[in-house]
């Protein structure tokens, strides 16, 4: 299965955490909700033997697509293998507009185990979101940031660097990231926001 394959690349890479989504946003949440929690509360004995955790990531292309939902999965699941990825920038790609920033981040801070990184906005003309340099996005990464650290988070944060200098990502390649089309312009875009990211840290007296 996909999971024994992760789990196996996980041992060579000394990781404990692997990332996963719900199903693709297909037909109503609620019903799929059983069927959700069937499949991740089968995939318990595997993590629990290998030690690992399974930490969800909620996406807007996915059945769980806000922090409100996955809390529902994530409290029915109850599992300690079974956590969360916290992405405050899916948000405000998410069409039913909630705010990443406290309100999602206190919705499933129990669960987080991994934060992503990366800033959006949406454009007043067309109120459709779009990736930006870190720090100047809808997010509020300056007081995220000291709130993980007020909270003793002791987690990863990486950066997802979905903003590009030049053109704007498409949804397709989002949803399903690859290839050149998909790499090209990364680099200098990730090297900008790392520089901010910096700065957001120094600025905010969380890096010296």
């Amino acid at each position: 299965s996909i999971l024994n394959r992760c789990t196996y690349l996980a041992e060579q890479l000394g990781a404990k955490l692997i990332r996963g989504f719900t199903f693709w946003a297909e037909g109503g949440f609620s019903e799929s909700v059983p069927l959700i929690v069937e499949k991740l509360k089968a995939a318990e004995k595997l993590l629990s033997k290998k030690d690992m955790q399974l930490v969800i990531e909620y996406d807007p292309a996915t059945s769980a697509g806000t922090t409100q939902k996955l809390e529902i999965i994530l409290r029915k699941v109850a599992s300690e293998h079974i956590q969360a990825l916290y992405d405050p920038g899916n948000n405000i790609y998410d069409p039913e507009g909630e705010n990443p920033f406290p309100e999602g981040y206190e919705r499933i801070k129990p669960w987080i185990k991994h934060v992503h990184v990366k800033d959006i906005v949406r454009k007043a003309a067309s109120g459709q979101p779009e990736a930006v340099v870190l720090g100047e996005g809808e997010v509020g990464f300056p007081d995220l940031f000291v709130r993980l650290g007020r909270d003793g988070y002791e987690g990863w944060a990486s950066l997802e660097t979905h903003y590009r200098r030049v053109s704007a990502i498409s949804t397709e390649l989002l949803h399903r990231p690859g290839g050149y089309a998909f790499s090209e312009g990364g680099e200098e875009a990730s090297i900008e926001c790392l520089e901010a990211w910096n700065s957001i840290m120094k600025d905010k007296g969380l890096l010296t």
